[in-house]
């Protein structure tokens, strides 16, 4: 048992996540890679258009609209999860990773282009 026990289970960090892993249905993980790669562009086209754009601020910026969409969500009749803001937030840091890789395999297009 969970010492997170007291928690209602869309608070519980990783319930939903390690139930769909665990049922292994292929829309669960169909889910949970969406939430994924829905959020891949808010890390990746703030690090192309900004020169010192970071790592860390996309985290925060994935971090922070995944907040502000879960926060809506519970006045508008839909469900929330801390699971939806985990999956985001590592959404928009893997979209940060995607233009890093792709910086250093193409540095002529992607610095040149967008920085002037």
């Amino acid at each position: 048992m969970s010492n997170l026990a007291y928690l209602p289970p869309m608070l519980e960090p990783f319930h939903e996540i390690r139930r769909v892993l665990q049922g292994g249905s292929y829309w669960g993980i169909f889910l949970l890679a969406g939430n994924i790669i829905m959020f891949m562009p808010i890390g990746f086209f703030p690090a192309l258009l900004w020169k010192n754009w970071r790592w860390w601020k996309s985290l925060l910026a994935g971090f922070c609209t995944s907040c502000t969409i879960e926060f809506v969500q519970l006045f508008v009749g839909r469900s929330t999860d801390i699971d939806d803001v985990i999956l985001n937030t590592t959404g928009a840091l893997a979209g940060f990773g995607l233009f890093w890789i792709l910086k250093k395999l193409l540095p002529d297009k992607i610095g040149r282009s967008f920085y002037g």
